[in-house]
């Protein structure tokens, strides 16, 4: 499921442009695996903006180590890439895909949008659109698909493999408890 039509990018233009959090530390260290995925996510998302697919960004997730947070370091480098800092909303709280989907729903709600395009690398975008869509969201799948992660044979097998063994537990624990 997790490598299905994993590379397909489905942006169309949306309310808002949610882009989830990676962890870039490991261990209080910046780790240069995590540092690669959010400046992946971060400029994916950037030129999704400048295409004009939307006028608000969403980076999430919170601290992973010391500050900044996930949220904050990709809010940097989208500002960098020229989207105003008036279009970014950040949401820096979350430690999961499940709280991603959850505090970005929110942000949506309460500005009024209704769909969003959603960006993560490939083995994580099967995922994290099922989340989103069983937390009630309206989303466009858009795969970063030049991220190290992805392009990289061994990274690119490990990634994958996580993500299924995540995916499991995710639907093992909404199993038990309902939808998030």
């Amino acid at each position: 499921y997790v490598s299905t039509d994993n590379e397909t990018d489905y942006a169309v233009p949306a309310d808002v442009i949610v882009v989830l959090g990676c962890p870039s530390y490991e261990g209080n260290v910046v780790s240069t695996a995590f540092s690669a995925c959010v400046q992946a996510r971060a400029h994916h998302a950037a030129r999704l903006y400048k295409r004009g697919l939307s006028q608000h960004i969403i980076p999430t997730g919170g601290l992973t180590g010391p500050p900044p947070s996930e949220a904050a370091a990709m809010a940097s480098i989208i500002h960098r890439d020229g989207v105003p800092d008036s279009a970014i909303t950040l949401e820096d709280k979350a430690h999961d895909t499940v709280q991603n989907i959850q505090f970005s729903r929110a942000i949506m709600n309460a500005n009024g949008w209704r769909n969003a395009i959603l960006v993560t690398e490939p083995n994580h975008i099967r995922r994290a659109t099922l989340i989103a869509r069983d937390g009630g969201l309206t989303v466009f799948p858009s795969p970063v698909t030049d991220s190290p992660g992805w392009n990289t044979p061994d990274a690119r097998r490990q990634n994958l493999m996580g993500d299924a063994r995540a995916l499991l537990i995710y639907q093992a624990n909404r199993a038990s408890s309902g939808p998030p």
